[in-house]
């Protein structure tokens, strides 16, 4: 993959995800090759990710790159019940900016950072479309916002919420313009004002971007059927199991694996049985 601009890849983390982080980001080092790789992490966070994380990381506050919206304040913008996902879609806001930041005419991937790549990974076909992976998951509040943001209708049967997502910034500027022509509102205020506040999650920049992206600059992007593994977690049983022959073992068949905190437990780990069966009867 070649990522022009400064941004490269790009992840917004906390303290909380760095002991997945210690593993997902060298290994994304080694399997995407970028000209940088941005963390954004909250500021108390920095000296924790500088010991942890290799030297050629770019370490960036978060502060400083939301100036307008620090966390208290997307936290009262919230519905009271659901204030503490603050965070939540503080980290969304931070990959869409880093990204808006970059010269119209540059590329840069954004990606969890609770995900290992497990192969070297490249994101553009030959005619130089870029290439959305793409998961099972069909949660309509999201395209329910898109919609009154933007006018966005859904542009394809799979969701885009795959753990990554790597594109042109002008795309992200274009959808921002579009965002703030509809609503009349600066982009982080209209997405918030439009939340009606009846579930924890209401957003998703994934959903959001690449929906606009495939809707209006279809030749230039194609749906990436290549096969990741959502339960990753589950799978091994915690962070602790993780194990570099485990990951080798996972990447005879998929791309990267997700190791999302949450995703624990026999149901946890059923999905993750159901998923791996139905990826061989496809494959």
């Amino acid at each position: 993959m070649n990522v022009t601009g400064p941004a490269g890849v790009v992840v917004a983390s906390c303290r909380r995800d760095l002991p997945v982080n210690a593993i997902s980001i060298p290994a994304l080092m080694r399997h995407v090759s970028a000209s940088n790789y941005f963390i954004v992490v909250p500021s108390a966070d920095l000296p924790a990710f500088r010991a942890a994380l290799p030297g050629e990381v770019s370490l960036m506050a978060e502060e400083s790159l939301i100036t307008d919206w620090p966390l208290d304040r997307i936290a009262k913008a919230l519905a009271p019940d659901f204030a503490d996902r603050a965070g939540w879609y503080l980290q969304q806001f931070i990959k869409i900016e880093a990204v808006r930041r970059l010269a119209a005419n540059a590329e840069a991937l954004i990606w969890d950072g609770d995900t290992v790549p497990l192969r070297q990974l490249d994101f553009k076909d030959p005619q130089d479309r870029i290439g959305f992976y793409v998961s099972r998951e069909r949660y309509q509040p999201y395209f329910d916002t898109a919609r009154r943001v933007a006018g966005l209708e859904r542009a394809i049967p799979q969701s885009f919420i795959a753990q990554c997502m790597y594109l042109r910034a002008r795309w992200v500027q274009a959808l921002l313009d579009r965002i703030e022509q509809t609503t009349g509102r600066e982009w982080i205020e209209a997405i918030l004002s439009a939340l009606p506040g009846r579930c924890p999650s209401e957003f998703s920049e994934y959903e959001t971007i690449g929906t606009f992206a495939m809707s209006e600059f279809r030749d230039g992007t194609f749906v990436n059927h290549r096969p990741w593994f959502r339960w990753g977690m589950a799978h091994f049983g915690g962070i602790q199991s993780v194990t570099p022959a485990g990951l080798e073992r996972l990447a005879r068949s998929y791309d990267f694996v997700a190791l999302e905190s949450w995703d624990r437990g026999a149901r946890a780990w059923l999905r993750g049985r159901v998923q791996r069966l139905a990826d061989r009867v496809a494959r």
